[in-house]
């Protein structure tokens, strides 16, 4: 059973990812962009959705949505590196950061820190979909933006165009281009 102490840890660093707003919206001045955690649960929401339409494990896929940007706690959102130098940099300061809140999940903590770094990697059919997916949240979250604050966030969708590789994903997120055309 974890101690009231550990569970208020843990509490403290999700509120610091519940009012963490991401960085890329930052950028742009979006007004009440969304945090870290809005952006984690939306996730969640979608792999629970389609993860069982690509015959995935659910639960893993969602786990994984869940966990991805728990790091950010401690050391703040960080952009998407382009190059593999600012990968390794990224993840040196990440992986400290998630294997300490992870610490504070006692017996599930080394399944979860797992399957983080299967997300890091890309090497499981789960953590690739997650990773993909992340983008496709991305593009529909400034979609909503694009619709509702009058801005043209076309860096967002140009940094997805490269990087789906799951056929339904390059779907879903050529559906996103359609409704943005009609909207422009």
């Amino acid at each position: 059973m974890p101690s009231t102490k550990e569970t208020s840890e843990l509490y403290d660093y999700i509120f610091k990812l519940k009012r963490l707003d991401r960085l890329g919206w930052t950028k742009y001045d979006i007004n009440k962009p969304e945090s870290v955690a809005e952006h984690s649960f939306g996730l969640a929401i979608l792999a629970l959705s389609l993860a069982p339409k690509l015959n995935l494990d659910s639960e893993k896929a969602v786990k994984i949505a869940l966990i991805h940007d728990l790091g950010e706690s401690i050391i703040g959102d960080i952009q998407s590196p382009e190059n593999k130098k600012d990968k390794a940099a990224k993840r040196n300061l990440e992986e400290p950061a998630i294997t300490k809140v992870l610490s504070l999940f006692d017996s599930s903590s080394l399944e979860l820190k797992k399957l983080w770094d299967e997300f890091e990697e890309g090497s499981t059919l789960e953590a690739n979909f997650v990773k993909e997916l992340d983008k496709i949240e991305m593009c529909l979250q400034a979609l909503k933006y694009e619709e509702e604050q009058n801005v043209s966030l076309d860096e967002f969708f140009e940094h997805t165009r490269s990087r789906l590789t799951i056929p339904e994903l390059t779907l879903i997120f050529n559906k996103i281009l359609e409704s943005r055309n009609k909207s422009n």
